[in-house]
């Protein structure tokens, strides 16, 4: 197949989970990176494969401005590795690499690939599960990545990342429009560090902040970040199991959402929201088209709560909404939100559906899918 691609300019291969191909399947397809300008490889969970492979393939793309590498779950792949694809990096102006479970990784990898990014203006880089990496590694990519418009960063359950890693991230992507930071389950991570994280915001227009499980995470550290974003069209703000979060919180990012046509928001399993922050959360969305929320398990919720965001969704045109286990919720608040029918896509379980469709005429064809497990 190399050979036979050698004129290409455009290559993409999708090989993932083929766990018979070794690193000599990516020296076959050196002929064909030669002269590529865009380059999309996926061999995510091929486990035979190691850094001589990536040797190889760094030592192609000499030429590529658009670079897509997808190694996940790769365990043999090693600082080496990374170290042998800075080649591949150094004229590309886009860049992704998913380097995910490949826990051999360390800072010293990070290290070397930091510079070759300089001249990226969108960069994706997903080292989740490293645990080798610590605030070092972190800011050298920082470091790197100073001229970058659209920025995508996930390194969740990275334990050894702290506030001070976040330092230098916030001072770094202060002209990135989009920003991407997904650092869930890093327990090292305090509100100091959403502190920090704050002048990447501010220019932002385009924000996904992922800090699930960073149980040390408090109204404080949304209150650092919720001014700051005042200009975002579209928000994803995802703090699931993050207990210390109360009302205040909520009532922080008011600004937060808006402006925003899109928003997505995970309070799941924050057990100290009530009807309250809702009510902060509805006089925001005025006007989002796009409404994704999530807060289950928060059982300070009741119909209450559930009334204070229903004149926001009568702007939306699609809406996902979870309270699942939040048992101050019932039928009656449900049905008072179905009342909405202007939506062209929702999220209810079959007998509710069903009873929903006899009482209000709710159109069968609409896409349904009820999560919540509610209270009678």
């Amino acid at each position: 197949m190399g050979p036979a691609l050698r004129q290409s300019t455009n290559v993409s291969l999708d090989f993932s989970r083929c766990v018979r191909i070794t690193d000599a399947g990516l020296i076959a397809i050196r002929p064909a990176l030669q002269q590529a300008t865009h380059v999309s490889l996926n061999f995510s969970s091929c486990a035979c494969i190691t850094d001589a492979g990536l040797q190889a393939v760094g030592s192609a793309l000499r030429q590529s401005t658009n670079v897509s590498l997808d190694f996940s779950r790769c365990v043999r792949i090693t600082d080496a590795g990374l170290i042998a694809i800075r080649p591949a990096l150094q004229q590309a102006t886009h860049v992704s690499l998913n380097f995910s479970e490949c826990t051999r990784i360390t800072d010293a990898g990070l290290l070397t690939i930091g510079p070759a990014l300089k001249q990226a203006t969108s960069v994706s880089l997903d080292c989740s599960c490293c645990d080798g990496i610590t605030d070092a590694g972190l800011h050298c990519i920082g470091f790197a990545l100073k001229q970058a418009t659209s920025v995508s960063l996930n390194f969740c359950f990275c334990d050894h990342i702290t506030d001070a890693g976040m330092q230098g991230i916030g001072l770094a992507l202060q002209k990135a429009s989009t920003v991407s930071l997904i650092f869930s389950c890093c327990a090292h991570i305090t509100d100091r560090g959403l502190q920090a994280i704050r002048p990447a915001l501010q220019q932002a227009t385009n924000v996904n902040l992922n800090f699930s499980s960073c149980v040390h995470i408090t109204d404080a550290g949304l209150q650092a970040i919720g001014p700051a974003m005042q200009l975002t069209s579209s928000v994803i703000l995802w703090f699931a199991f993050c207990e210390r979060i109360t009302d205040v919180g909520l009532q922080a990012i008011n600004p937060a959402l808006q402006h925003a046509t899109s928003v997505s928001l995970d309070f799941c399993g924050c057990i100290n929201i009530t009807d309250i922050g809702l009510q902060a959360i509805g006089l925001a969305l005025q006007q989002t088209t796009n409404v994704i929320i999530d807060f289950s398990f928060c059982h300070g919720i009741t119909d209450v709560g559930l009334h204070a965001i229903t004149p926001a969704l009568q702007q939306a045109m699609n809406v996902g909404l979870d309270f699942s286990s939040c048992d101050g919720i019932s039928y009656a608040g449900m049905l008072s939100v179905l009342k909405l029918q202007d939506w062209d896509r929702f999220t209810a379980d079959d007998e509710f559906l069903d009873m929903c469709i006899d009482t209000y005429g709710i159109p069968s064809s609409m896409h349904v899918h009820w999560f919540a497990e509610i209270g009678p």
